[in-house]
């Protein structure tokens, strides 16, 4: 069976400034119950989460990545998006030990604000499990410490584009 796999448009040139980086993530229990709403076009505006919320995940700054890898297996029906984000938490914290734990056992959904301010959410599909988890204390003055964790997960979809923060925050 053919696949009907014709391009509908270009990529047109931006003369915005790019700049590469995470300004922040937020994080959910992940469920295939959530719904997520586009009144026009692709960008969502509204988003429920049911009874979860969303938490704020600080990290470093310059530590914060998020990438969606489209791989075709054997044959076009074997395709999918491999979601990646991956950070460092700003310091380890004793007291949120039991829930770095539940981060790392559960299947989540992570927002993703770049540092051009825009925002999308990894995970919708599948969820994404902690792939690694390292406590991390440094060696030297200078170092960073904290939780160094990437997050996986293989989805049918690339990630949603979200209308902006503000969508975020009202989940929180």
């Amino acid at each position: 069976m053919a696949l009907n796999c014709k391009f509908v448009k270009g990529v047109e040139d931006s003369c915005q400034p790019n700049v590469s980086g995470v300004l922040r993530m937020a994080i959910a229990n992940w469920s295939e119950d959530f719904v997520f709403t586009a009144s026009s076009g692709c960008t969502i505006d509204t988003i429920d989460l049911g009874s979860e919320k969303a938490f704020n995940f600080a990290i470093l700054d310059g530590t914060g990545n998020a990438t969606s890898t489209g791989t075709i297996g054997g044959n076009a029906d074997s395709r999918y998006h491999q979601h990646a984000v991956t950070g460092q938490i700003a310091k380890l914290d004793c007291d949120l030990l039991g829930d770095y734990n539940n981060f790392f056992l559960g299947r989540v959904i992570i927002f993703v604000e770049t540092k051009n301010r825009d925002v999308y959410v990894f995970g919708v599909d599948n969820g994404l499990t902690a792939e690694t988890w390292t406590y991390d204390t440094g060696t030297a003055v200078g170092d960073a410490n904290g939780v160094n964790f990437v997050f996986s997960g293989a989805q049918p979809n690339a990630p949603l584009k979200i209308a902006s923060w503000s969508v975020v925050k009202g989940l929180m």
